[in-house]
């Protein structure tokens, strides 16, 4: 019975949880649009979401431990558990890696377009067309 309690303790946790950082990484992006109303407390959002980080990490380090002591000590549908774990987090992370590699490489490449040679020579002709 103690099982069940902890377990709906722990769901209604995660909700609360999920609900709070989406708030938070809510405020987070519209603080870096700079607006007055964010912009004085931008470091307290970044204390916040950097909180709620680690709160996050704890829970999931938690939850790995648990998964390993019923593996030591041979819970049924322990192995199937892990199983899931490692394919969930790996639907999770290969995703994640392959947008970051490629959000890095075009803005690499694009901020190396800003300050090309051509742009550059454009953009002086443009000034001085301006001026004359």
């Amino acid at each position: 019975m103690t099982s069940l309690l902890a377990s709906r303790r722990l769901r209604w946790f995660s909700l609360a949880f999920a609900g709070i950082a989406a708030i938070a990484l809510f405020l987070l992006a519209t603080a870096t649009a700079n607006t007055d109303l964010f912009a004085g407390h931008y470091n307290t959002l970044l204390l916040i979401n950097g909180a709620l980080v680690v709160l996050l990490m704890l829970v999931v380090g938690g939850q790995l431990l648990q998964l390993r002591r019923n593996l030591v000590s041979g819970v049924f549908g322990s192995r199937l558990a892990l199983r899931l774990v490692l394919l969930f987090s790996l639907v999770a992370v290969l995703p994640g890696a392959l947008v970051y590699a490629v959000s890095v490489q075009f803005l690499g490449r694009s901020i190396e377009s800003w300050f090309d040679v051509r742009v550059d020579r454009a953009l002086d002709g443009g000034i001085n067309l301006g001026r004359s």
